[in-house]
């Protein structure tokens, strides 16, 4: 006789139900606020759900079968015993009959446990899911508690920390695993950008890390703790769509009415980022490109697309780029490494603030203008015309107006290779960074930068790979990926 009899379980789910009725009809009739209705039928249905498992597992049985059980591997294994084990479901907590079979010298088989693809910690993988779902949006602490007291179950913040560090196994082949979208553009576009990560003591940072660690005096607006650089990527196609100089210029100098902006967001749609894709890693900017490599490779398997880069102004991202892709034989796909024009601006209204102050008139048509020279192609001559400020110019210009200019000077020139804007814009590429920009606060700042968060590389990198697939879309599928292969590593293909 099993754990859980139908007949009994009928009566039971009836007298449930009764019991439910008869609840609604009380308490209308004592005009119950809505708001208990609902907590009341809530807890209700999840008693039902445990009863309908609970059937369930009536109906499937123990496993037992009839003589030895045969291996797939070869051989046979007795009947051993009937063993039971606790599964926590989202309506509450199952006891589980199974039979065992076992004999001496060997390892012992639940044939139940295949078939009902047990999780290897008895947490239901939908309680998991559900519960990794809240945990790349907010702390562990809050979540476990959040949803255990909506459930009215025990769930623990150490379990779902390892729940975590599994399931990010998962996320590498999981992507590996996705085909090529449907309806990519012509072009590919990459991009990346770091990240601090504030770590617990323990995690001292590389020694390629020391620029992030924590200085003998923090500056102003700085935050306390050693820092671990996560490098975000983001991979999308497009289809190129030309624009002028002029209208750039107008976007970036804020110049559209609502109408005017409503029309270029119209015309921008063909340019729109399609099938966007972004990670983070903790583990450096080699394993960061090896991870977008392979996204290239599975967006065009064929090989035949060009790639397009956009960076800010570090060079450590463009020498890793480019390291890559020679190593990878790419060169002759590389359509050119773009300097983030938003960054450019920032170093245009500095010098443009230096010379004309703050609020003086001069200062925003300066700023237009440099920015419609650069936006033509026209780098040299705005590199000239500040040198001639500093030079010729430099008897009336204060110390810090001069510093101003020599800082813009020598980020134009380190990164003019980087500023054809006019051929680019002609082409119809982007030539902003906003995609993984907006990617380092929404996937890392957001949920690793809370007060008095400190994070262990590991444990970082699980909750950054698993938010990364939520912030994709990819997160139901993942877990239908996810639970397969947790079913292959535990009872093999043959269960399937």
């Amino acid at each position: 006789m099993g754990l859980y009899q139908i007949e009994q379980l009928h009566v039971e789910q009836d007298e449930v139900l009764e019991a439910a009725r008869r609840w609604v009809a009380e308490g209308a009739k004592d005009r119950k606020e809505l708001h208990e209705a609902e907590k009341n039928i809530f807890r209700i249905m999840q008693n039902m759900g445990l009863l309908l498992l609970k059937e369930f597992l009536a109906r499937s049985g123990n496993g037992q079968v009839v003589g030895a059980l045969s291996l797939p591997e070869g051989g046979s294994l007795p009947f051993h015993g009937n063993n039971g084990c606790q599964y926590l479901s989202i309506f509450g907590r199952l006891e589980i009959e199974r039979a065992y079979y076992w004999t001496e010298g060997a390892a012992g088989r639940y044939p139940l446990d295949a078939t009902l693809n047990l999780p290897e910690r008895r947490y239901s993988y939908l309680l998991d899911q559900w519960a990794q779902a809240g945990v790349v949006e907010q702390s562990y602490d809050k979540v476990t508690g959040g949803l255990g007291e909506l459930l009215g179950l025990p769930i623990w913040k150490r379990g779902q920390e390892q729940v975590a560090r599994e399931a990010a196994g998962n996320v590498d082949p999981f992507y590996q695993a996705l085909p090529t979208p449907e309806g990519e553009g012509p072009v590919l576009c990459v991009q990346a950008d770091g990240k601090g990560v504030r770590m617990v003591p323990a995690e001292k940072p590389d020694e390629a890390q020391t620029s992030l660690a924590e200085p003998a005096r923090r500056g102003k607006g700085q935050k306390p703790g050693q820092r671990r650089e996560a490098v975000v990527t983001a991979a999308f196609s497009f289809t190129p769509q030309a624009r002028s100089p002029e209208e750039m210029a107008c976007c970036l100098m804020r110049e559209l009415t609502m109408e005017e902006r409503q029309a270029a967001r119209k015309a921008d749609q063909p340019r729109e980022p399609l099938h966007k894709t972004v990670r983070a890693t903790l583990f450096g900017k080699e394993r960061a490109f090896e991870i977008l490599m392979e996204e290239l490779r599975r967006r065009d398997p064929g090989g035949l697309k060009p790639i397009f880069m956009l960076v800010d102004g570090g060079s450590g991202l463009e020498d890793r780029f480019w390291e890559t892709i020679r190593r990878l034989g790419w060169e002759h796909r590389v359509a050119g490494v773009c300097l983030d024009i938003v960054h450019v601006m920032e170093y245009v209204w500095e010098a443009g603030t230096a010379l004309y102050g703050e609020k003086g008139a001069g200062r925003v048509p300066w700023v237009r203008k440099t920015a419609l020279a650069l936006l033509r192609g026209e780098v040299g001559r705005v590199l000239g015309g500040m040198r001639q400020m500093v030079t010729k110019d430099g008897r009336r210009l204060k110390t810090s107006q001069k510093r101003a200019l020599a800082k813009v000077i020598g980020y134009f020139e380190n990164h003019r290779h980087k500023m054809r804007y006019d051929e680019w814009l002609a082409q119809g590429y982007p030539i902003a960074t906003g995609v993984v920009e907006g990617s380092c606060g929404a996937l890392v700042k957001d949920r690793t930068d809370g007060s008095g968060m400190r994070w262990t590389r590991v444990g970082a990198q699980a909750v950054l790979d698993l938010r990364s697939v939520k912030k994709n879309g990819h997160w139901n599928s993942f877990w239908d990926f996810h639970i397969a292969r947790e079913r292959e590593r535990l009872y093999g293909k043959c269960s399937a």
